[in-house]
This record gives C-alpha cells, sequence and structure tokens, in this order.
C-alpha cells in the first residue's frame, strides 16, 4: 500500500443513473467521502461520479470506479477502483440495484452496506488510483457490451428442450427474489438498517424480468398445443390446470358497462332526434312530409357512418382493430334498435298523433328492418335518389 492509508465512507446518496453504466454520485461538500493520508499529510476527497463496467485494471467480472475530486476544488481526482465478482448464491444487492435500474432512474445508495476498511490496495501515484484486490460479490452477471442480465442460458438457437431449459433459468432467477406471497426476500449486506437495504425495489424486479427476457423462450417451431404441456411441465403442475379460470368479474363488469352505455346513448339519440325533428318542423313551417323526409335523411346518416368505419377497421390493413370495430358495430345496432322503437313516440310528440301522421312516418321513414338491411347500408344510394327527386322532379 505504499504507506498510504486510504478512509472511505459511502452513506446514503440520492444517485441518477445518467447511462449504462454511468451514475452521478455527489458526495456532500462539508463531509469528505475519502481522506488520503500519506505520512503526516491528509487529502479529502469527495465523490462526482461511479461506473460499473468490465475490469480494465483487474482480472473479476466487473469493476466499479468512483471517481472524487479534492475538497479544495483543484489538484487531481482520485478513483478508486472495486473489483465485483459475481456469486449467484446471494441477494441481490445495492449494487445489483445500480446495474438493473433504468437510465434515467434515481434511488438511493448505501455503498456501506457492501464495502468495509479491511481491503488490500494497490496505489498508484502518478495516476492517483488505488486498485483494491478483494471483490464485491453481486447477484447479477455482466455482459461483454455491459448489458446487465438476470443469470441463465444464453440464447441460442437449437431444441425445444434447451429454451425450455432457459426458461427455467429465468424463473429460478426470479423467484429467488420472491416468496409465494410475491413479497422480495432480500435482507441487504453489510448490517444496513435503510428501506433500500432491506428490500428489492419493484423496478428491479421488473428490470429482471425485462432484460432476462430478451429471447422468446419457447421457439416458434415448436407446435401450439404442446406449449402448454411444456410450461406445465416447467412449473410441475397437471397440464390439465394450465387454462385460465374463468373470472366472473370481467362478464359483470361488461354486462355493467354495456348497461351504462346503452342508457347514455338511448338519452343522447332520443334528446337529440327530438331536437332536430322539431327544428325541421319549424323550418318547413309545420309541413310533416318534409319534415319527415329530411329527418329520415339525418338518421340514415347516421347510420351509414356508423357501419362504414366499422367496416373500414375490419378490413383497411392500415388502420385494422378489432376492438374498435366491434365498438362500432354494437354503436349501430344499439342506434338501429333505438331510431326503430322510438322515432314514432318522439315524432307524435313533437307533431301531435294523427293517423295521416302514423302513416306518412310509415311510409316515408320505413321499418326498422328495412332501415337495417337497406337504407343504413346503401345510404349514399337513396340519398342521391332523393336529392334527384328533389331538384329534378
Amino acid at each position: 500500500m505504499g504507506g498510504r492509508h486510504i478512509n472511505y465512507t459511502y452513506g446514503n446518496t440520492l444517485t441518477i443513473k445518467s447511462s449504462t453504466s454511468n451514475f452521478e454520485f455527489h458526495g456532500k461538500p462539508n463531509s469528505p467521502n475519502v481522506v488520503l493520508t500519506s505520512g503526516s499529510h491528509s487529502k479529502q476527497y469527495i465523490s462526482t461520479n461511479i461506473t460499473i463496467n468490465q475490469p480494465s485494471l483487474t482480472n473479476y467480472d466487473g469493476e466499479m470506479v468512483i471517481e472524487h475530486t479534492l475538497t479544495t476544488n483543484y489538484g487531481k481526482k482520485m478513483l478508486l477502483y472495486f473489483p465485483l465478482v459475481t456469486d449467484k448464491s446471494i441477494p441481490p444487492n445495492i449494487v445489483d440495484q445500480m446495474i438493473l435500474a433504468n437510465p434515467g432512474d434515481s434511488l438511493e445508495v448505501n455503498l456501506n452496506t457492501v464495502l468495509d476498511q479491511r481491503r488490500d490496495f494497490i496505489f498508484k501515484d502518478d495516476e492517483n488510483i488505488a486498485i483494491y484486490t478483494t471483490p464485491i460479490r453481486i447477484a447479477t452477471r455482466l455482459l461483454k457490451d455491459d448489458e446487465p442480465i438476470i443469470e441463465g442460458a444464453s440464447c441460442v438457437e437449437g431444441s425445444a428442450e434447451s429454451e425450455l431449459a432457459l426458461l427455467k433459468s429465468r424463473m429460478d432467477a426470479v423467484e429467488k427474489h420472491a416468496d409465494n406471497q410475491g413479497t422480495y426476500k432480500h435482507n441487504g449486506g453489510g448490517g444496513g438498517n435503510s428501506d433500500s437495504d432491506k428490500i428489492v425495489s419493484e423496478n428491479i424486479m421488473n428490470s429482471l424480468l425485462q432484460k432476462g427476457m430478451q429471447c422468446d423462450a419457447l421457439p416458434d417451431a415448436l407446435p401450439a398445443k404442446k406449449r402448454d404441456s411444456y410450461v406445465a411441465k416447467l412449473l410441475n403442475i397437471d397440464p390439465s390446470t394450465v387454462h385460465e379460470k374463468l373470472d366472473l368479474t370481467n362478464p359483470i363488469a361488461y354486462m355493467l358497462g354495456a348497461i351504462i352505455a346503452t342508457t347514455v346513448l338511448y338519452m343522447s339519440i332520443t334528446s337529440l332526434y327530438h331536437k332536430i325533428f322539431t327544428s325541421l318542423l319549424y323550418k318547413y313551417n309545420s309541413d310533416q312530409e318534409k319534415s319527415l323526409n329530411d329527418m329520415h335523411l339525418y338518421e340514415g346518416a347516421i347510420g351509414f357512418l356508423l357501419i362504414f368505419f366499422c367496416f373500414l377497421f375490419l378490413f383497411i390493413p392500415t388502420i385494422q382493430n378489432g376492438t374498435a370495430a366491434g365498438i362500432l358495430l354494437c354503436t349501430w345496432l344499439i342506434y338501429v334498435i333505438i331510431i326503430g322503437v322510438s322515432r314514432k313516440n318522439i315524432i307524435t310528440d313533437v307533431a301531435g298523433s294523427s293517423y295521416t301522421l302514423d302513416d306518412s312516418i310509415t311510409k316515408i321513414m320505413g321499418t326498422m328492418a328495412s332501415n337495417m338491411f337497406l337504407f343504413y347500408p346503401f345510404y349514399p344510394i337513396a340519398l342521391a335518389s332523393t336529392l334527384y327527386k328533389r331538384f329534378f322532379p
């Protein structure tokens, strides 16, 4: 150690992951992180950032490099190199949390939970760096491109058995950190008492899943009928039970949603129909026949547009959307039924009931069946015919 002694401390520090391997790690000016003593002289340093990547000066799986600046704000910066070694038998610690965080994430980091003062180091004067020789154990394996993944088989093409082994290894890695109730087993390391030392955050578990599932665990060549039994075999359960049980809450929710939507549509359609017909009757000076003809054209336009957009979402590849098509079709059916059942009552409520009006409604506006199968689907033809007769009698 060349007559030098290093004391360091890294308590809770708000850390931001700025890239895949770099972290902002700013110490407090009034609380130096490192004191370097050489004889009767000492220097104090404050941490600025951390890099976790492949080894450059050590022969282990990776290394964590902490950069510092002098508290006096001038002089050469100091680097501490801590080697990292993967140990699958341990739970994730704070270094694993840092590796598995996403760029832009912030987290409280307490490196005192994984570091101790009883570490030998090699000091290089010309570069002002200390290289520690005792590695820090972590549960994460680092790839050559600095991308952290959970421990498991490599993604290679091969038999279904090898692909299933890959899935099993990933499942085991997640199960190692969670109990049957979905809570995390990690109890921290190095005697830390903060929440960040006691549990693995939800973000870390999500990262384990996302970064561990970058390859398809089951090959496309595997027949669909065999996939359930293969997965069931991995999970050690009866293949006959792998299908999802019926959740009765979903049908009830859908039913309530349909009832509410139908009620809202009914009130909206009947109210709008009433207002439009009233305005038409006023426009044509109570001429019922002209009012009925225009009202029929208005209701036909809406019915046609609903079914038209439904077919667009069904058959146009660029905007194909089965859910949207289904919603439009249901809305169209509800619209047809509401108009067919309610329009006579609405019209007679506005214009007054009479045998002549009843006959005109049936003659001009047709029945529900004729509108559903003829008038609405072929509305452009009916509209062109009506306009032709109107302007060229």
